[in-house]
C-alpha cells in the first residue's frame, strides 16, 4: 500500500500520483544527460539475486539513502 498523499487528489488517477510534482524538464532531456553520464544514481547496496531476501529488508529499514542492486550472475 502507497503512503497517503500529502495534498488531496480528486478525478480518476489513484491518489498517489499527486504526490509527485511533474518533472522539471522533458524525459528527453533526462535520458540524454544519463547518456552522458552526467545523471549517476547513488548505490546504497549491490546484493546477489540469492540474496534478494537480504536486500529487500535492508530497503524495508527506512535507513537505505540510493538505490539497492540485485547482480544477475
Amino acid at each position: 500500500m502507497r503512503p497517503r498523499s500529502p495534498r488531496p487528489c480528486r478525478g480518476s488517477p489513484p491518489a498517489w500520483v499527486c504526490r509527485f510534482p511533474p518533472p522539471a524538464e522533458p524525459s528527453a532531456t533526462r535520458s540524454a544527460r544519463a547518456a552522458s553520464g552526467a545523471l549517476r544514481p547513488t548505490i546504497a547496496a549491490s546484493f546477489p539475486l540469492s540474496k534478494a531476501v537480504e536486500a529487500h529488508a535492508s530497503g524495508d529499514t527506512g535507513r537505505t539513502v540510493g538505490k539497492l542492486v540485485l547482480t544477475v550472475p
